[in-house]
């Protein structure tokens, strides 16, 4: 089935104009190394990479209007405003992001609001389960990351296991709350010695110093540090991290040549030596902040755990590296969904069911602390070892378009469409 992809100027280009380049939230490649909008937006490179029969359109009619909101943050009066207009110019609309999760209280607000909009994140449904008619969660991360358009990628198609070093790789560049609490706990334990991290303070002219202990402050009682003494020895030794830690760089990092920006979010690309000289990767995934309810017992429950899944997990995925992931809750199950295979066989993923994540991030330490890093090389050298045959698995599942991934993708996403369109 073909189907139609209004526009209101040209094809590639956004319905709705975009930030400026040097505001907080823009859309990703939507300018070019010089910082001038194109205004373009991406929704045919996800239709492209899945592989499904477009045309452009000027009618309204019979056709898919999609708004491309980016990373305008959706509690913002900015993204309201644009679901606003959006709604009051179309009959009926997608406001969509291939980067951003949303919150579900957020996402209801809207719907209810708005009768005639569709909200399409980018994230994984709570068990293959859709929570609302007009709400359509999908990974398009892993669309992203085998689009040329989207991305500059670089990848290594045979990683040389016999350089392994040191246990892990633990990316940390840009500061959030999630990867803050993963180095603390890294620390703490020293795990950071002899291992490879990177990290960054955060930015000192965006956000005081105040707000920042304060976010620590609240993300450790919102898991219960109030309750218990280790987590609020854990809190306390966090925030008084926030004055002493320094930046962490990677040596020898790859830089683009001659003329692009500084920060350019589509670039993907590391040195080789992340990968060939650590046994395995960790990596902390960004949280898209799920909500719970109460069940007719009143057990406590995630109403919309959803998984966001990045180029942070899939990216030592498609270089060929095991990897555990500190996520949302579920997080490896979500993975096993899509087709992936976990390493189970080197790590115990218990953790993943555990639904309070300073519980989650406590586990994985004591994982990293105890796994043997002969253990995990010998396992990479043998090409016969269960670690080597999920590695060829992965990388099979994302590079493959006959893969179970990506025909559940399209099936996914073609059905989406198809509810959007009979609505």
């Amino acid at each position: 089935m073909s189907f139609k992809l209004f526009y209101n100027i040209a094809p590639t280009k956004n319905n709705i104009s975009n930030a400026e380049p040097n505001e907080l939230s823009f859309i990703w490649n939507d300018n070019d190394n010089f910082g001038i909008s194109l205004r373009r937006t991406d929704i045919h490179d996800m239709f492209d990479v899945l592989g499904m029969d477009y045309e452009w359109s000027e009618s309204e009619k019979d056709s898919l209007v999609f708004v491309n909101v980016g990373s305008i943050p959706h509690q913002s009066e900015r993204f309201e405003q644009v679901v606003k207009e959006t709604s009051e110019k179309y009959k009926k609309a997608i406001i969509y992001t291939s980067q951003e999760p949303w919150q579900l209280n957020y996402i209801e607000k809207i719907l209810d609001k708005y009768e005639n909009i569709i909200l399409m994140d980018n994230s994984v449904p709570v068990e293959g389960k859709q929570l609302l008619d007009r709400y359509k969660p999908f990974p398009f991360m892993i669309l992203r990351m085998l689009s040329i358009p989207s991305n500059i990628m670089m990848v290594y198609p045979q990683l040389n296991y016999n350089r392994i070093k040191q246990k892990y790789n633990c990316l940390l560049w840009n500061w959030r709350i999630e990867k803050h609490v993963c180095l603390s706990y890294l620390k703490k334990n020293r795990l950071d010695i002899n291992n490879l991290i990177t990290y960054k303070k955060y930015n000192e002219d965006l956000i005081a110093q105040d707000n920042v202990i304060k976010r620590i402050d609240e993300f450790f009682k919102g898991w219960g540090s109030e309750q218990d003494e280790d987590k609020k020895q854990m809190m306390n030794y966090s925030k008084k991290l926030i004055s002493s830690i320094e930046d962490f760089n990677l040596d020898n990092d790859i830089r683009l040549e001659p003329v692009f920006p500084s920060i350019n979010s589509s670039f993907r690309a590391l040195p080789r030596y992340v990968y060939e000289s650590t046994a395995f990767s960790l990596v902390c995934e960004s949280f898209c902040g799920s909500s719970w309810d109460f069940d007719e017992n009143q057990q406590s429950y995630y109403k919309d755990s959803q998984a966001f899944i990045t180029e942070k997990t899939l990216f030592p995925l498609m270089n060929g590296h095991p990897w555990i992931t500190f996520g949302e809750h579920d997080f490896h199950k979500a993975m096993e969904s899509y087709g992936f295979r976990v390493h189970d066989e080197l790590f115990d993923l218990s953790f993943d069911s555990e639904t309070n994540a300073l519980n989650r991030i406590e586990q994985i330490t004591e994982i990293i602390k105890d796994i043997d890093l002969e253990f995990v090389s010998r396992n990479l050298k043998y090409n016969k070892s269960e670690t080597h045959k999920k590695i060829l698995h992965n990388k099979y599942q994302m590079f493959n378009r006959n893969s179970f991934l990506w025909k559940k993708l399209k099936l996914q996403f073609t059905k989406y469409m198809d509810e959007i369109l009979e609505l």
